[in-house]
């Protein structure tokens, strides 16, 4: 297959990356080790999963990985997230991939009450997701199907590892050009550029008016 959207995790070791199947058209999320072993971390058959992202180091948690997978079926798209430690079973020399199970977990399988119709079923996430600087929560961007086809719409959503997702920015004839975080790991600040669906016309009244947010 084709490999795009590599993601270095923290401490380097680990490379996560997108992997095309051009004889089903779907995508699979892999993890590269330091022996340059590929572990497949998503089934490619039943799902569709890209966007790979690796979490900021955490003490207790380890290196984590962060993706998006839609169903092949329903297309309705989950966050998913993967452990590290999965590895450690490995032998550093052998390396004995075909004995380890490296299925991830997907965060919003679960009733969200807080979003749209309390599911993600419908959604389309148009973001790559971004973890907060101290890893306990991911923001990434959503919308309907026909506002994802307008370029308009897109709403930002916050999804705590312990909670279900809620809505942080909302908009309807706008949307969210980039989200970035502060990187101090106590701050939880999150800079975004509201726009309007082209980037051309005004968001608000006046001229060139597109707001920054925090």
């Amino acid at each position: 297959g084709l490999l795009d959207q590599a993601s270095l995790s923290a401490d380097g070791q680990l490379l996560a990356v997108t992997v095309h199947h051009p004889e089903n058209n779907y995508r699979a999320v892999a993890v590269i080790d330091k022996y340059a072993q590929i572990h497949t971390i998503t089934e490619n058959l039943s799902s569709n999963c890209y966007w790979p992202v690796w979490a900021p180091i955490h003490e207790k948690l380890g290196q984590r990985l962060s993706f998006v997978c839609q169903d092949a079926i329903s297309g309705r798209p989950d966050i998913g997230m993967w452990s590290a430690e999965v590895l450690k079973g490995l032998d550093d020399e052998v390396g004995d991939a075909a004995a380890l199970d490296y299925a991830a977990d997907l965060l919003t399988t679960v009733s969200q009450p807080a979003i749209f119709e309390g599911t993600m079923d419908g959604l389309v996430v148009r973001s790559s997701p971004q973890w907060s600087p101290n890893g306990n929560s991911l923001v990434f961007g959503v919308s309907t199907h026909e506002e994802a086809l307008a370029g308009t719409g897109m709403s930002l959503l916050v999804l705590p590892l312990s909670g279900t997702a809620y809505p942080i920015y909302s908009g309807s004839g706008t949307s969210v050009d980039w989200a970035h975080f502060s990187q101090a790991s106590d701050d939880q600040s999150l800079l975004l550029w509201e726009r309007s669906a082209t980037g051309l016309e005004s968001t608000r009244r006046g001229p060139e008016s597109q707001p920054i947010r925090m």
